[in-house]
């Protein structure tokens, strides 16, 4: 009687614990779904931001290519208009046409350089006619990513 009543006890523990079970089961798998799901999201993410940095690099390099051809090229160039770059045969000429490489466009703008009396560069001075700010720009995606860089490029054929 005694292993009657103890057997009566413990069925219904064995369908809790047959659920539990369960529902571990299930919490792991939709975590390890939800982990792959991200590592492939953040991988895409990452190799496309990796491509607009070099890009964007490769711009600059553009940029400082046609600067050290002929420095009028880039002075002559209007301060805060967007220009596009392209390749011509062995040579890079600066374009009005917007540049698409891919899923990515770039595009390029020119800054004065402002200097005071000891030639230091300050945000209000004198224009320095032989440099000025470069900032290339890498947009892509939806929703629409950027990223800038900017520097100084400087006459280095002037004395």
């Amino acid at each position: 009687m005694r292993l009657l009543l103890y057997y009566r006890n413990t069925r219904g523990i064995t369908a809790v614990e047959a659920l539990v079970g369960i529902t571990i089961v299930a919490m792991v798998l939709v975590f390890g779904a939800h982990t792959v799901i991200r590592f492939l999201t953040v991988g895409g993410e990452v190799g496309e931001k990796t491509q607009a940095l070099y890009l964007a690099e490769e711009g600059l390099e553009m940029v400082k290519f046609i600067r050290d051809v002929e420095w009028d090229t880039i002075a002559g160039l209007t301060d805060g208009a967007t220009y596009y770059l392209s390749v011509s045969g062995v040579s890079v000429v600066v374009s009005g046409t917007p540049e698409t490489i891919g899923i990515f466009s770039r595009s390029f703008v020119v800054e004065p350089v402002e200097r005071n009396a000891d030639d230091d560069i300050v945000a209000s001075g004198t224009d320095d006619d032989d440099s000025k700010y470069v900032t290339v720009t890498v947009s892509w995606g939806s929703p629409a990513q950027s990223l800038s860089f900017t520097t100084i490029v400087a006459d280095i054929n002037n004395p």
